[in-house]
C-alpha cells in the first residue's frame, strides 16, 4: 500500500516502507530520484522509470516499431547521461 501524500510512483524508486504484518506492509517516503524518465499524462507528466543506470533497448520486428521509436530512447539515454545497449 502506499499513502497518498507521495504522489506518483515509479520502477526504480527508493522507498521506505513499515510492515503491517506478515504480508503487507505500507511505503512511507520516496528517497530523492537521481534521474527519472516521464510521460505526457492528462495532468502534466507521469514518472514511467526513476533512477536509471544503464538503458538496454530491445525493439521487436513484430509489430513493426515506429520510425521513431530508438531515437526517443537514445535521446532519453542521452539527457540522463546513461550507457546504451541496443
Amino acid at each position: 500500500t502506499v499513502r497518498q501524500n507521495l504522489g506518483s510512483l515509479a520502477t526504480g524508486d527508493e522507498v521506505i516502507w513499515q510492515p503491517i504484518d506478515d504480508n503487507t506492509g505500507i511505503i512511507v517516503a520516496c528517497k530523492d530520484r537521481r534521474s527519472v524518465i516521464t510521460k505526457p499524462h492528462k495532468y502534466g507528466t507521469k514518472p514511467v522509470v526513476a533512477n536509471v543506470d544503464c538503458m538496454v533497448v530491445v525493439l521487436a520486428l513484430v509489430p513493426i516499431p515506429q520510425a521513431t521509436t530508438l531515437d526517443r530512447y537514445l535521446i532519453a539515454a542521452s539527457m540522463l547521461k546513461v550507457s546504451v545497449v541496443i
